[in-house]
Order: C-alpha cells, then structure tokens, then sequence
C-alpha cells in the first residue's frame, strides 16, 4: 500500500490531501482483510497527520465501498499521434519531445497550470516518473519558453 500528500483545489482554496497511490496484495493474500487494514490505516495516518482530504485511485467500487468512498468521475484515457494534429499558424519555439528524463520539468508545470474545481496536485515529482514509466515507450510533447520551462 502506498500514500502520498497532495493538494486538492475546493473551489477557491486549496486543502491539503493524501491519496492513496497503490493498494496490492499477494494472490495468496487476498480476502484476508490485509488490503482493507492497510488502506485504513494510511487513512486514519493521513488524518492524524492533518489532511483535510483523503483520495484514491480505484480498481474496485466494492473494496472501496467497506472503507466509505464513493464513485468520482471515470478517467478516459485518448491516444493519439501528435503528428496528426492539424494547427494553423506556427509555434515558435517548436514542440519538444517529452521522455521520462523530463519528469521533473512535467512535474513543475503540472503544479504551475491552472487549476480549477477539483483539480489535485501529488507533492512528490517521484510520481509523475512512476507514471511516465507505466508504460513500455512513454512519451509526452511540450513546449518550452525562452528559459526552458514548460
């Protein structure tokens, strides 16, 4: 199991979150209560830590009924090749591409982009190269200002 803080925007203020990142369990382990104890516990840490928020990422609605969490929205994952995209007018500078040796700059412009209702913010870039490394070739394109920020 594992936790990390974070932040979630609530309308106009920013409160402070742990989310759960991660909950597995040995086939051997499971429907022993292990994956139900360990989640409980990060969240009676996160509360006793002072997080306003606890969230989580969800694999199965009835594990996360047992600890009271509800249904958020369903994420929807698009694929698609950048080479297809059709811009009028140029860029300048032109895009870049992304790998997970960018993380830390994906990171810090993750934390800088707009945020509006119930937009959250994992605080440890550790994450976003967790994520880009998910998958077998990952890759992102961004564009960088005259001082190399996203």
């Amino acid at each position: 199991m594992h936790w990390t803080k974070g932040q979630v925007q609530y309308q106009d203020e920013t409160l402070s979150m742990g989310a759960v990142t991660a909950v597995n369990t040995s086939h051997v382990a499971r429907q022993q209560g292990f994956a139900k104890e360990s989640t409980a516990r990060a969240l009676t840490r996160q509360f006793e830590e002072g997080l306003l928020v606890s969230s989580l990422g969800m694999f199965d609605q009835a594990f996360y009924n047992k600890l009271g969490f509800g249904t958020g929205p369903y994420e929807v994952l698009v694929q698609f090749a950048p080479s297809t995209l059709q811009v009028s007018g140029g860029f300048s500078p032109p895009p870049q591409r992304l790998t997970s040796d960018d993380y830390e700059k994906v990171y810090q412009a993750l934390l800088n982009r707009r945020k509006n209702h119930s937009a959250t913010d994992l605080l440890e870039a550790g994450s976003i190269l967790a994520e880009m490394e998910w998958t077998e070739k990952p890759f992102g394109v961004g564009y960088f200002d005259g001082a190399n920020n996203t």
